[in-house]
């Protein structure tokens, strides 16, 4: 009976630690695949983590380098840490379906402890346009802190540099309920940036002069964001009724002399002939 029961034994230790030998070859082997083989599995129900295939079509189709600094980095309070990370996140995957073509660096723009230093970094991420955003907060001693958050990146690609804006300010909602936002449209934002700067020929815009309009100082902000997506131009239509041939767009920014017969013609059949004017 004593040998019985010693074979019962020896059997099933060699039961448990050939399941444990499987299990640990099972681990072994699923890692070795991670590493090799890409995947992620999105459980939301609205797939808030997964790419779009038109997203993965760009990144793949990239043909020159893609570089982007993003300035959301270093001490922030928890909401814009939240959108830092989700933005990572979703760059790390953009990496795999953009390869070597797709480069992504995070700079802290407050990193140095010299104040006058840190002042240029700030003007010159600025002046990039890259908008920054004050923050007041509390510190342990009831007083109050203010930092600079620079919520944004600047994206490199084919000789061109345009700047991306990630907050989005709705006016009615809370500073959360906008970051929410701001999150979900990290996708849209980085990929129709890219979009855009791989056209081989931009829209042409027109500013039109010759009737007091704003001048080229004055519309300056406008046309620096507009530059990376269209071939932007002063025009005097001066009674040419052809002179917004080829035009996508007019913009007439503001003006203080009245417009000939000749010139509103001009612009009525540009309408009429699918053109889109804007009045500012």
């Amino acid at each position: 009976m004593g040998n019985i029961m010693n074979n019962l034994r020896a059997m099933v230790k060699n039961s448990v630690g050939y399941k444990l030998l499987l299990f640990l070859l099972v681990v072994i082997i699923i890692n070795a695949l991670a590493s090799i083989f890409f995947f992620r599995i999105d459980l939301t129900s609205d797939k808030r983590h997964s790419i779009s295939p038109q997203s993965k079509q760009t990144l793949r189709e990239l043909n020159d380098y893609v570089n982007i600094t993003v300035y959301l980095d270093g001490e922030m309070p928890i909401g814009f840490k939240k959108l830092e990370h989700s933005l990572k996140e979703m760059l790390d995957e953009f990496k795999i379906y953009g390869g070597k073509n797709f480069r992504f660096t995070f700079v802290n723009p407050s990193e140095s402890s010299d104040p006058k230093e840190r002042d240029n970094v700030y003007k010159g991420i600025y002046q990039s346009g890259v908008l920054p955003v004050n923050i007041h907060q509390k510190d342990v001693e009831g007083g109050s802190t203010e930092k600079i958050v620079f919520p944004g990146a600047v994206i490199n690609y084919r000789g061109k540099s345009v700047p991306v804006n990630f907050l989005t300010n709705v006016s009615g909602l809370s500073g959360e309920e906008n970051l929410n936002r701001s999150e979900q449209n990290l996708e849209y934002n980085i990929i129709n940036t890219i979009e855009k700067m791989s056209l081989d020929s931009l829209p042409k815009i027109a500013f039109i002069d010759g009737h007091g309009e704003l001048d080229e100082a004055a519309v300056g902000d406008i046309t620096q964001n507009l530059s990376a997506y269209y071939n932007l131009s002063r025009l005097t239509i001066n009674g040419n009724p052809h002179a917004l041939n080829g035009y996508k767009m007019a913009v007439v920014a503001g003006g203080t002399k009245p417009w000939s017969e000749v010139d509103k013609l001009a612009l009525d059949q540009f309408i009429m002939n699918g053109g889109r004017v804007a009045f500012l």
